[in-house]
C-alpha cells in the first residue's frame, strides 16, 4: 500500500483527548531530565499521573514545557506539586497550575524525575491527558 503526504499543522485537526505515557527504569534515577514530546500547536496539559513499584517519597515526578532552544532548567512546571509515590502500584495524581498548563506552539514538554528509587529494579510511568482545542 502506498503511503501519503503528511498534512501541514495548520490543517491537522484539533485533538479532543490525546493519553501520552513515559516508561522508564528508575532504580538509579537522579535529575533525569529528557524531552518527552513536541507540541507543534498551543497544547493544553489536562491531567497529569504517576505510578511506581516502588514506594518512596524521595522518588519525584515533575511535567515541565519550555519553548525549543530552552535548557530544561528554565522550563515552566505545569504542576503546583512534583508527584511522589508513596505507596507501590498506587497511582498519584498530579495538581495541575491552571495559569501554566497551556504549553505554546513550538515548546518541548519534559518529565524530570529527582531523587533515587530505593528499589533498583523499580520502573515507574508518568502519563499526561493533552488536547489542542481550546475552551
Amino acid at each position: 500500500m502506498a503511503g501519503e503526504n503528511a498534512l501541514p499543522i495548520s490543517e491537522c485537526p484539533d485533538s479532543i483527548c490525546s493519553v501520552m505515557c513515559k516508561t522508564f527504569d528508575a532504580g538509579t534515577t537522579t535529575d533525569n531530565t529528557g524531552p518527552w514530546f513536541y507540541c507543534e500547536r498551543d497544547t493544553i496539559i489536562d491531567a497529569a499521573f504517576a505510578v511506581s513499584n516502588d514506594a518512596d517519597a524521595d522518588l519525584t515526578f515533575d511535567v515541565k514545557h519550555a519553548p525549543s532552544g530552552t535548557a530544561v532548567a528554565s522550563a515552566t512546571s505545569v504542576l503546583s506539586a512534583v508527584m511522589a509515590v508513596t505507596t507501590a502500584d498506587t497511582t498519584v495524581t498530579g495538581s495541575l497550575t491552571t495559569t501554566t498548563n497551556l504549553v505554546p506552539a513550538g515548546s518541548w514538554v519534559f518529565i524530570v524525575v529527582a531523587g533515587t528509587a530505593d528499589d533498583t529494579t523499580a520502573v515507574a510511568s508518568v502519563q499526561v491527558r493533552c488536547r489542542t482545542r481550546i475552551r
